[in-house]
């Protein structure tokens, strides 16, 4: 059944609606709006959105409410894409109301020349089978940008969230920051909204365009005025505290890896301040314990200690920029070799030159998707601009994988660039160290 959702949906890579997003209010209006039966909170951003609706979920599983998640893209399933309490949406469910969405959009869609896309399947996938499933929240995360995103035919979220932004998807939201923070903020409806920590040029951008301009705004929490303290940081985890002017929270612990997180758990803290004002019963034990047991698979994941593999989604220049900070904290002098792939329309070039200067040794590596450059274009578009030498090429990945294995003790391997790259590898590696 995975094989037969996997071939359904990809039918619909490389169409969509484009700008005629009309079609799709109407496709929610014939299957009866079921996001609008369901309370939601709503998250954009560039880097940290999965992190945080994860986090979010686990507090919310917690406190006992059935807690609701659509984020993107999945690892090793379509079907982690929706989850009830953590759980995947069956296959023959999943199925089911592809098929169904798929069906009512054939009439609409006649004559037009236009078919849904494939994240248009999905996200009226997910609001037909939350709102069918009676679920306390919802926690949805956009495709790309916001503004224009499925997701955004939600009306009223409970409150929207807006993650660190950056540079990303530009030939879809533009090349300048203020169009890409545009395109986020666009998801901020008549509810409160917690911007995460962003340069101040954004967040002020944000604030003057949507908050200040939108009267039924109800304003929003910054969550860059929290106070974030360090008490450890290893490879178990990171205990830590984080006050504001409204909160205080000792002794946090996270077994997520990444000191980036912080600021996640930061945001995730005031999202909950919200919901507490707007009637749930979310204590600080439910808190202490969500963010406990939150992991989230490909984001600075170490899979294996002998050797030290360490899988990260990273897929744009300020993840990598991010990453590449980390990897100094855990590993100030071990020997770091990074196995990378990216797809074509990423800022590649980039994200190269910020692991060439931090990796011992950097394999340019092969996935099988129809979006990806391969290596030895990857090789020769910097041929003459980085230290070569350093550089190996190994189109197939089990073979840079075999490569990495004899390694010493002292090295780490890093395998980033791209979340294909790490779904296959992940496959590879998880069955190897089973």
């Amino acid at each position: 059944m995975t094989d037969t959702i996997s071939k359904f949906i990809t039918r619909f890579y490389n169409k969509g609606l484009g700008d005629k997003k009309e079609y799709f209010y109407k496709l929610m209006d014939l299957l009866r709006n079921p996001q609008d039966k369901i309370k939601t909170i709503h998250i954009s951003g560039t880097n940290g959105k999965g992190s945080t609706a994860h986090m979010l979920s686990n507090i919310l599983i917690d406190a006992g409410y059935k807690t609701a998640t659509f984020t993107s893209p999945h690892i090793n399933k379509y079907n982690e894409r929706i989850k009830i309490d953590n759980k995947y949406i069956p296959d023959e469910v999943f199925y089911s109301y592809m098929v169904h969405v798929y069906d009512t959009s054939l009439d609409l869609l006649k004559g037009t020349g236009l078919s849904l896309g494939f994240f248009d399947i999905l996200t009226a996938v997910a609001f037909c089978y939350f709102a069918d499933e009676q679920v306390d929240v919802a926690i949805i995360e956009t495709g790309i940008g916001g503004l224009n995103d499925s997701t955004n035919v939600i009306k009223c979220p409970m409150c929207s969230v807006i993650t660190s932004i950056s540079y990303d998807h530009l030939d879809i939201l533009g090349e300048d920051i203020f169009d890409i923070s545009n395109e986020k903020a666009g998801i901020i409806k008549s509810s409160e909204t917690v911007l995460f920590k962003n340069q101040k040029l954004v967040n002020s951008f944000i604030k003057s365009n949507y908050v200040e301009k939108n009267k039924s705004a109800k304003g929003f929490l910054y969550a860059g005025d929290s106070i974030i303290t360090v008490n450890r940081v290893d490879l178990k985890g990171t205990k830590f505290s984080i006050k504001n002017n409204a909160m205080c929270y000792n002794d946090l612990f996270i077994k997520q890896l990444g000191t980036y997180q912080l600021d996640n758990v930061a945001g995730v803290i005031n999202v909950i301040s919200i919901l507490n004002k707007k009637g749930m019963n979310i204590s600080n034990k439910s808190i202490y314990r969500g963010l406990y047991n939150a992991k989230w698979q490909g984001r600075f994941e170490l899979i294996s200690k002998q050797p030290m593999v360490i899988l990260d989604g990273a897929h744009n220049v300020s993840a990598i920029e991010t990453l590449c900070k980390e990897l100094k904290i855990y590993f100030p002098v071990n020997k770091i070799f990074i196995i990378f792939s990216s797809s074509a329309n990423k800022d590649y070039k980039g994200m190269i030159y910020l692991l060439s200067r931090l990796a011992y040794k950097l394999i340019f590596t092969d996935i099988t998707s129809f979006r990806a450059i391969s290596s030895n274009d990857m090789y020769k578009s910097v041929e003459g601009k980085i230290n070569i030498k350093d550089i190996v090429v190994i189109s197939k990945l089990r073979k840079a994988l075999n490569y990495v294995k004899k390694l010493d003790k002292n090295s780490v391997v890093v395998i980033t660039g791209s979340l294909y790259l790490v779904a296959e590898a992940s496959s590879i590696l998880k069955s190897d160290y089973a």
